[in-house]
This record gives structure tokens, C-alpha cells and sequence, in this order.
């Protein structure tokens, strides 16, 4: 049989692709806990860096301290009661989802999704609170956000997660029994199963629909965002890019991988019933279609698996060159894979088996259950043995430096080209705001702010973004000899011009220095992102400009009269006779202004 290095799996173009060697492991699992039992999931609540978020399937959600890496001893909420299923391992129901609300600073909100002993198992999602303190939750005030119907014990999905656009994403199984009998994942009249669910908690109670909801207006259940799907398990957003990747549990043959745009996800078909992998599956749905093909799938077979495990894509610091890169695994064989995403939207898979099956410890981890993602983006594996094991660097420290904090514009951080990291979490405020129109949506302030120093390195068109950060970010540019102490100084602004994140395009002239101010628009709200800097250099001289600014005016004057007379090679000699003289006034009165 040919070895699981060298396995070949179909991508969606119909390319063959290959899996690399493994010869080029860099990276390891170590264990970072045990004695917990059947946990299916693990997430962080936004801006804590120093705990996670333990599901355990019976209905109870415990807290890992990721500084000791020690489980709290007693639970951060305790549902079992209301729980139906989760009491041994191939019991498919229990509770299955947790999602932090985006604010949950400062309002505690979280959601949950499980088989209720209600209703014979079937589906709730309800919002609870966190307490007194922030390691325990309350059940008082608890609301019941939706329900539907279960009508079998598997295929449950249950995976939930606010998208970058602060809306909530809700991934539903198909009901389960075995190939789908009730039509129930191509159905979007009257089954919420086998969808992707898009509401908005937040504007109204128990919730709204968002207005572009595929399906609003039209033949279609106004909370359906995309349908066709079998069991999805696990899914989640690139916390960067804001694509999401699913994998979908197959039926008898495959297993499959989606990576979508967000342009793309609205009103997608997944394909299921119809559809297993890249395969036709039911012969009854004749014409149906268009179907979203995933990019990767992988066979029933011992070197494939039998029950897929999604994950999330690396975003932390400990692992740079990983940055960028998809893990997900198999439940049943305990294989494990990494995706890349290629410029023609197909993707590169790597086999990890070999790095990530046996940990640092010795361990053998078996029953993928999930994956989970800490604050900082460093990966999880949970198996339902009751482990949680951690992906680090085959060797080397796995730790990083977090991002400065750098609250004070006097301690500003020279920022480059490219990506720069930021924390506001325990930033201050600069105690003065900025003008009304930087901020058309929310205010004239921006609270617990960072400040970067950038010099521009050459003139150009300047083009700065929070693009996704995990959290409401604005941004003020100011153009000043020194740190402003107020708004006067302002010399570009941005709203919401990315999502809940802002982008500043702008002309910059070379040598000029700026400072960058990055903050939030309602205050006490934190978070982690990245500013991003790019610089498209202006290639084309300007006549008259001569001192680089793009802008002909008083400055390109005083350099004129500067080399007044007879001066060969002189830039202000524009006529090109050797004097700097009156016509070469003319010539640059000509081209005043704004260069083109």
C-alpha cells in the first residue's frame, strides 16, 4: 500500500496534488493537560491571553490557566442538567458549541449550543452571563437565543462563532440517520439542518435577521446563510483574512475540506445530499445545482480516515513561518494535515502525522475531537481522551514576545512596512480626542490608544489598516515635529472602512514622519490586531516639485530662488539653460498645485 507521505488526493481544479514529505517536521505536540472528561472543544474568551475555555460534552465548561497550565478546580458553568447526551464517547450529542460575544468585556455575554433534554434532544442555543468574578458564569437571566429539531442523535453540528462582521454563525448538522432521508440539508423552506445560520444577537431579542441575508425577501428561511451540508465539524474564521474553513464529515467514501472567501459564502450550495466530496452521491438530484466544490478531500482508508476533525489556520507568533497554514486531522486515525492556501484558490496539503501524533511527553493522541485557538493564535489539539495537547516548535522556545503596548505617543513604536502587531488590552487613554469627521459613525474619541512613528521612505500613495483585529478598531494619522498633545495636528482619520476596522489611504511625501494612533471608538473595549502599512512609491517625477512633496507650492519656490543665477545641473533649472532665472518661475507657476 502506498505510504501516507505519498497518498494522492484530487483538489477541486481536477489537479492531482501531492502531499510534501514529512522530512521537513518543524513542529511537535506537548501536552499541556489532563484529567479532563470528553472534551470536545476548547476557545478563548477576545482579549484574555491567559486562559482557555475547556467544552466538556456532558455540559459543563472549565477554565485552563495558561500561564501554570492548571485547570481551575471547579467549572466555569455547570449545565449537565439541561444536557442531553455527552455521557460516553460515541454519544454524538452533549454540549457542543461556545462562542464568546465580541464585546464580552464589558457586557459577559456568551452562547451555547447543545441536545437538550427538552424537546428529546433537540438543539438549543442560549446566552448566559459571566459572574461575580471572571472564572465563573451565572445561569441567572439565561436567554434561549433558537431551537430546532433533532430528529435522530447524530449529525448535530453545533459549532458556533461571531464572524469578522460581529454577527453570529451557527453550523447545523443534517439531522443525522444515514444519507440524509428527509432531504433536510438541500431543504431551505422549512429545515434548519444542514445549514449555515447568520443572525445578529444584538439587534433585537432574542435576535434579528441581518438585511443581506441571501434568503430575505425570497423563497427561503430568512436565517439561512448557506445550506448543503452533512455534519460540519469543525468549522472557523481566519481570524486575519476573514475566510472561513469547514470540514464537513462524509457519508461512506469521503471526507472533505472547504476553504471559502466571505464573498463567496452567501447563498452557497454545499452540495449534500447531492454531493459527497467531489463526488455525485444521491442519483435523485438530477440537475441540481450549482455546488460548492471543496478543495480537499480524503478517502476512507487507512491512509486517509473515517471521520473528519476541522480546525483553525496559525496565527500566533511562536511559529512565523507557519503563519498562514490550516491544521485539521482525523478523528478515527489520528491523522493530521496542514493547508495552504495557493494564488489560483487551490490548496497545498502537508502531512503532520509523524509531528503531531505522539507528543514531546510520549503521549499517543487519539479522538480528535477539536482543535482551539488561544488569544494570541497558538493551537490546540483536544482529544476526547481527556487531554488538551499543544502544536509548538519541534525545537526552540515556544514563546514570543506579545505585542508592545506602547500607550504613550512620547514611547511611540517605529512601525515598518508590512504587518505590525498591536495590544490595546491595558492601554490608556491620551486624554484628548479627534476631530468629529474622523469618526462619522461612533465620536469624536478613541480610547485606549497605541501609537506607532512611521518615517515615509519615499513619496507615495500611503494605504494604513486595522483590518482584522478582534476587535472595534478606528485609526488617527497625525503629521507633527513632535507628538501632538491634541487634534490639531490631524493629518488623516479612517471609520469603518473595513468591517469594524479602519484604512487610511492617503498621499505621504518621503521623509516625512507620522503618528500613527490606534484605539478604539466606545470605551473599555480592547483587543489584539495587526497595522498594516503599504507603500506604493510614486515612480514618475513631478515637474516643479522639488522637494518631493507631490505638491508644487511656496516650498518648491524658496528651493528656486535658492539656486537663483547661473547654476548648471540645478533641479530648479527647468528650461534646461543653465540659469535659474525668471522663466523658470514661469515654468513652475505652470505646474502649481497638487502633482497629478
Amino acid at each position: 500500500m502506498m505510504s501516507i507521505g505519498r497518498q494522492l488526493f484530487a483538489v477541486a481544479a481536477g489537479a492531482a496534488l501531492f502531499f510534501t514529505s514529512v522530512a521537513d517536521a518543524q513542529i511537535a505536540s506537548r501536552r499541556v493537560v489532563s484529567g479532563l472528561t470528553r472534551p470536545i472543544y476548547a476557545t478563548h474568551a477576545p482579549g484574555d491571553e491567559t486562559r482557555l475555555f475547556i467544552v466538556e460534552k456532558r455540559g459543563r465548561i472549565r477554565i485552563l490557566d495558561l500561564e501554570t497550565e492548571t485547570l481551575n478546580s471547579d467549572y466555569f458553568l455547570n449545565i449537565e442538567s439541561l444536557v442531553q447526551g455527552g455521557t460516553s464517547t460515541s454519544d454524538e450529542r452533549g454540549l457542543l458549541g461556545l462562542a464568546f460575544h465580541p464585546d464580552y468585556q464589558n457586557n459577559g455575554y456568551f452562547y451555547v449550543c447543545y441536545t437538550a433534554t427538552a424537546g428529546s434532544g433537540d438543539s438549543y442555543i442560549r446566552r448566559y452571563r459571566r459572574g461575580a468574578d471572571a472564572d465563573h458564569a451565572t445561569t441567572t437571566g439565561a436567554l434561549t437565543i433558537m431551537s430546532y429539531d433533532q430528529p435522530y442523535t447524530n449529525h448535530n453540528g453545533g459549532y458556533l462563532e461571531f464572524g469578522p462582521d460581529g454577527l453570529m454563525y451557527i453550523f447545523t448538522g443534517d439531522g443525522g440517520s444515514g444519507g440524509d432521508p428527509g432531504n433536510r440539508a438541500q431543504d431551505i423552506t422549512s429545515q434548519r439542518l444542514g445549514k449555515i445560520l447568520r443572525i445578529d444577537v444584538d439587534g433585537g431579542t432574542p435576535y434579528s435577521i441581518p438585511a443581506d441575508n441571501p434568503f430575505v425577501g425570497t423563497t427561503g428561511d430568512d436565517e439561512i446563510y448557506a445550506y448543503g451540508l452533512r455534519n460540519p465539524w469543525r468549522c472557523s474564521f481566519d481570524r486575519e483574512t476573514g475566510d472561513i474553513w469547514i470540514a464537513d464529515v462524509g457519508q461512506n467514501a469521503r471526507e472533505e475540506v472547504n476553504y471559502v472567501r466571505p464573498e463567496q459564502l452567501a447563498g452557497t450550495n454545499f452540495g449534500w445530499v447531492c454531493r459527497e466530496g467531489q463526488a455525485n452521491y444521491s442519483s435523485s438530484c438530477g440537475n441540481s445545482g450549482p455546488f460548492f466544490e471543496p478543495q480537499v478531500q480524503y478517502f476512507h482508508n487507512s491512509s486517509g480516515g473515517y471521520s473528519i476533525t476541522g480546525g483553525y489556520v496559525y496565527r500566533g507568533c511562536s511559529m512565523p513561518e507557519l503563519q498562514g497554514t490550516y491544521f485539521y486531522a482525523d478523528y478515527v486515525l489520528s491523522n493530521f494535515w496542514s493547508a495552504v492556501p495557493q494564488a489560483d484558490g487551490s490548496l497545498s496539503v502537508q502531512v503532520r502525522t509523524s509531528e503531531l501524533r505522539v507528543s514531546t511527553t510520549g503521549n499517543s493522541i487519539n479522538q480528535v475531537a477539536s482543535f482551539g485557538e488561544d488569544a494570541r493564535g497558538e493551537l490546540y489539539i483536544v482529544s476526547q481522551a481527556g487531554s488538551i495537547y499543544k502544536i509548538v516548535p519541534d525545537e526552540g522556545s515556544e514563546s514570543c514576545d506579545p505585542p508592545p503596548v506602547n500607550d504613550e505617543c512620547s514611547n511611540a513604536i517605529a512601525a515598518v512596512d508590512g504587518a505590525n502587531t498591536f495590544t490595546t488590552v491595558e492601554a490608556t487613554d491620551s486624554g484628548f480626542g479627534v476631530p468629529l469627521t474622523c469618526s462619522t459613525t461612533n465620536g469624536p474619541d478613541l480610547f485606549a490608544d497605541v501609537w506607532f512613528s512611521y518615517e515615509v521612505p519615499a513619496s507615495g500613495f500611503l494605504s494604513v489598516d486595522t483590518c482584522g483585529s478582534d476587535f472595534d478598531s478606528r485609526l488617527a494619522i497625525y503629521a507633527s515635529s513632535s507628538c501632538p498633545d491634541g487634534s490639531t495636528a490631524i493629518y488623516a482619520c479612517g471609520d469603518d472602512d473595513c468591517g469594524d476596522d479602519s484604512q487610511i489611504d492617503t498621499l505621504a511625501a518621503a521623509g516625512q514622519v507620522l503618528y500613527i494612533r490606534v484605539g478604539s471608538v466606545r470605551e473599555g473595549v480592547q483587543g489584539d490586531g495587526t497595522l498594516t502599512i503599504v507603500l506604493d512609491p510614486l515612480e514618475e517625477p513631478c515637474p516643479g516639485d522639488l522637494d518631493g512633496d507631490r505638491v508644487v507650492g511656496g516650498g518648491d519656490i524658496g528651493l528656486l530662488l535658492a539656486d537663483w543665477g547661473k547654476n548648471p545641473g540645478s533641479d530648479a533649472d527647468l528650461d534646461g539653460d543653465d540659469f535659474v532665472n525668471g522663466s523658470d518661475i514661469g515654468l513652475l507657476l505652470s505646474y502649481w498645485g497638487i502633482c497629478p
